[in-house]
């Protein structure tokens, strides 16, 4: 069901997700709203990073340009 390169790359106590074929811990069902907020509060700060990385590469880029 699964179609990973590397078989042994998960320990027994992850589960191999079939969207990424990447290890992740297992996980609660049933997540609290307070839980929730707090995660896609971390996930727009990581965002945010991404974000400014990227405006960073571009200033690099236009930089070079000129």
């Amino acid at each position: 069901m699964y179609h990973n390169l590397n078989p042994n790359c998960c320990p027994s106590s992850e589960v191999r997700s079939e969207a990424s074929g990447c290890c992740t811990p297992h996980f609660r069902h049933f997540i609290s709203k307070k839980e929730i907020k707090e995660m896609l509060e971390k996930y727009r700060e990581q965002l945010q990073k991404e974000l400014a990385g990227v405006d960073e590469r571009i200033s690099e880029l236009s930089k070079k340009e000129a």
